[in-house]
């Protein structure tokens, strides 16, 4: 196939840049460069706590309780850090949606890993948790307030705007 590539780029007299895109359009199964595109679906995980636990049993745990619809592979790169790969983005839309995740009662912790990004194991410190405020009197619910209050126990991410119309 290369040998053919060569012949072609040869014959039709292409500059540097129109080979670098004669050759990324033909090799559908490889990551397109400069497209702005992630190559795999990763995400970085830890584990909450000091303590010693079984790896295999936390990586057994993971396969159990996140999506059946691709698979996934855990791998540990230092102790308490692993990254998994996704076979669809999807999976980990879902995963990262779906948070907080626990084992063995210690959460876990997760960021995506973006194309070229570096995460280290203290880069992973924080996780997103839904609250649920009670004793708001009806018709004093809203977004502005639900907005107030996250940002008072850290960050704010969105409000379910359904929960604002409940009575």
């Amino acid at each position: 196939m290369e040998d053919l590539s060569q012949t072609l780029n040869f014959a039709l007299n292409l500059i540097n840049t129109e080979t670098k895109i004669h050759s990324l359009s033909e090799i559908p199964d490889e990551p397109k460069e400069d497209t702005g595109e992630e190559p795999s679906a990763f995400l970085a995980v830890k584990l909450l706590t000091n303590r010693q636990f079984n790896e295999d049993a936390f990586k057994k745990c993971l396969h159990q309780m996140w999506p059946k619809r691709y698979s996934i592979n855990v791998l540990v790169k230092e102790p308490n850090f692993f990254t998994v790969e996704f076979g669809c983005f999807g999976d980990r839309r879902h995963v990262l949606i779906s948070q907080p995740w626990h084992f063995d009662y210690k959460l876990i912790i997760m960021t995506p890993l973006e194309a070229r990004s570096i995460v280290t194991v203290d880069m992973l410190s924080s996780t997103p948790f839904w609250i649920q405020v009670f004793g708001i009197p009806f018709l004093h619910q809203s977004r502005a307030l639900a907005r107030k209050l996250g940002e008072i126990l850290k960050c704010f991410i969105e409000v379910d705007t359904t929960s604002l119309k409940e009575t």
